[in-house]
Protein backbone atom coordinates (compact mmCIF):
# COMPACT_ATOMS: atom_id res chain seq x y z
CA UNK A 1 0.00 0.00 0.00
CA UNK A 2 2.92 2.35 0.79
CA UNK A 3 4.76 1.28 -3.05
CA UNK A 4 1.92 3.13 -5.01
CA UNK A 5 1.79 6.81 -2.55
CA UNK A 6 5.90 6.66 -3.39
CA UNK A 7 5.22 6.65 -6.92
CA UNK A 8 2.79 8.86 -6.80
CA UNK A 9 4.42 11.82 -5.03
CA UNK A 10 7.69 10.59 -7.25
CA UNK A 11 6.12 11.43 -10.43
CA UNK A 12 4.50 14.32 -9.20
CA UNK A 13 8.41 15.59 -7.69
CA UNK A 14 9.37 14.63 -11.59
CA UNK A 15 6.58 16.78 -12.42
CA UNK A 16 7.54 20.20 -10.52
CA UNK A 17 10.81 20.24 -11.27
CA UNK A 18 10.24 19.61 -15.21
CA UNK A 19 7.58 22.78 -14.33
CA UNK A 20 10.68 24.32 -12.36
CA UNK A 21 12.83 23.61 -15.35
CA UNK A 22 11.02 25.08 -17.85
CA UNK A 23 10.20 28.57 -15.78
CA UNK A 24 14.06 28.71 -15.35
CA UNK A 25 14.96 28.53 -18.52
CA UNK A 26 12.45 31.22 -19.70
CA UNK A 27 13.44 33.09 -16.92
CA UNK A 28 16.78 33.19 -18.41
CA UNK A 29 15.77 33.87 -21.65
CA UNK A 30 13.80 37.10 -20.94
CA UNK A 31 16.96 38.14 -18.75
CA UNK A 32 19.10 37.63 -21.62
CA UNK A 33 16.64 39.72 -23.58
CA UNK A 34 16.01 42.79 -21.26
CA UNK A 35 19.74 42.79 -20.66
CA UNK A 36 20.32 43.50 -24.92
CA UNK A 37 17.22 45.79 -24.66
CA UNK A 38 19.18 47.45 -21.44
CA UNK A 39 22.08 47.77 -23.51
CA UNK A 40 20.56 49.09 -26.54
CA UNK A 41 19.01 51.72 -24.70
CA UNK A 42 22.38 52.76 -22.65
CA UNK A 43 23.67 53.05 -26.50
CA UNK A 44 21.34 55.91 -27.35
CA UNK A 45 21.69 57.98 -24.29
CA UNK A 46 18.96 56.32 -21.96
CA UNK A 47 19.97 54.41 -18.40
CA UNK A 48 17.81 52.15 -15.96
CA UNK A 49 19.20 52.57 -12.75
CA UNK A 50 17.62 51.29 -9.28
CA UNK A 51 15.52 54.59 -7.87
CA UNK A 52 15.58 53.14 -4.32
CA UNK A 53 12.15 52.78 -2.41
CA UNK A 54 10.66 50.60 -5.27
CA UNK A 55 11.24 53.25 -7.53
CA UNK A 56 12.91 53.16 -11.31
CA UNK A 57 15.14 55.71 -12.26
CA UNK A 58 15.37 56.63 -16.48
CA UNK A 59 18.44 58.89 -16.98
CA UNK A 60 18.17 60.57 -20.64
CA UNK A 61 22.00 61.67 -21.89
CA UNK A 62 22.45 62.74 -25.24
CA UNK A 63 19.19 65.06 -25.86
CA UNK A 64 21.18 68.73 -25.44
CA UNK A 65 23.59 68.93 -27.90
CA UNK A 66 25.88 71.46 -26.57
CA UNK A 67 26.07 69.02 -23.17
CA UNK A 68 25.33 65.98 -24.47
CA UNK A 69 26.37 64.06 -21.10
CA UNK A 70 24.23 66.41 -19.16
CA UNK A 71 20.96 64.00 -17.26
CA UNK A 72 17.80 64.55 -17.63
CA UNK A 73 16.22 62.19 -14.46
CA UNK A 74 12.69 60.36 -14.09
CA UNK A 75 11.73 58.51 -11.01
CA UNK A 76 8.63 56.27 -11.95
CA UNK A 77 7.00 53.45 -9.60
CA UNK A 78 4.25 51.41 -10.14
CA UNK A 79 1.83 51.52 -7.19
CA UNK A 80 0.11 49.20 -5.55
CA UNK A 81 -2.91 49.44 -7.96
CA UNK A 82 -0.44 49.02 -10.54
CA UNK A 83 -0.30 52.35 -11.84
CA UNK A 84 2.54 54.61 -12.67
CA UNK A 85 3.55 57.62 -10.53
CA UNK A 86 6.23 59.96 -11.55
CA UNK A 87 7.61 61.00 -8.23
CA UNK A 88 10.46 63.46 -9.17
CA UNK A 89 12.03 64.79 -12.27
CA UNK A 90 15.35 66.76 -12.86
CA UNK A 91 14.93 68.93 -14.48
CA UNK A 92 11.49 69.99 -13.03
CA UNK A 93 9.01 69.68 -15.81
CA UNK A 94 5.67 71.27 -16.44
CA UNK A 95 3.41 69.53 -14.31
CA UNK A 96 0.06 69.55 -16.40
CA UNK A 97 2.32 68.31 -19.49
CA UNK A 98 3.53 65.48 -17.53
CA UNK A 99 0.73 64.39 -16.15
CA UNK A 100 -0.99 64.11 -19.67
CA UNK A 101 2.07 61.76 -20.02
CA UNK A 102 1.45 59.74 -16.98
CA UNK A 103 -2.63 59.64 -17.98
CA UNK A 104 -1.47 57.81 -21.17
CA UNK A 105 0.66 55.13 -19.72
CA UNK A 106 -1.88 54.14 -17.58
CA UNK A 107 -4.61 54.08 -20.28
CA UNK A 108 -2.17 52.12 -22.26
CA UNK A 109 0.20 50.21 -20.43
CA UNK A 110 2.76 51.32 -23.27
CA UNK A 111 6.05 51.73 -21.18
CA UNK A 112 7.91 52.28 -24.63
CA UNK A 113 5.72 54.92 -25.45
CA UNK A 114 6.20 56.76 -21.83
CA UNK A 115 9.53 56.65 -21.99
CA UNK A 116 9.43 58.53 -25.68
CA UNK A 117 7.00 61.18 -24.57
CA UNK A 118 9.45 61.72 -21.06
CA UNK A 119 11.74 62.03 -23.91
CA UNK A 120 10.16 64.70 -25.87
CA UNK A 121 9.05 66.58 -22.92
CA UNK A 122 12.66 66.91 -21.94
CA UNK A 123 13.65 68.33 -25.10
CA UNK A 124 10.57 70.66 -25.49
CA UNK A 125 10.99 72.12 -22.17
CA UNK A 126 13.95 71.57 -21.27
CA UNK A 127 16.73 71.72 -24.06
CA UNK A 128 14.68 74.20 -26.14
CA UNK A 129 13.50 76.36 -23.79
CA UNK A 130 16.85 76.95 -22.64
CA UNK A 131 18.44 77.53 -25.94
CA UNK A 132 15.39 80.11 -26.65
CA UNK A 133 16.46 81.69 -23.48
CA UNK A 134 19.93 81.93 -24.42
CA UNK A 135 18.98 82.78 -28.04
CA UNK A 136 16.55 85.93 -27.11
CA UNK A 137 19.02 87.69 -23.86
CA UNK A 138 20.63 90.92 -25.11
CA UNK A 139 24.60 91.17 -25.77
Amino acid sequence: ALRPTVDRLRDEVRRRDAGAAQAERETAKDVAALTRTVARFAKFGLDLEDGGDGALRLRFRLLDAAKPDRAFVVAVVVDDRDRYDVRATAPALPRDALARVVDRVNRTNDFGAFVRALRRLFVEYCVVAADTTTSSRPS
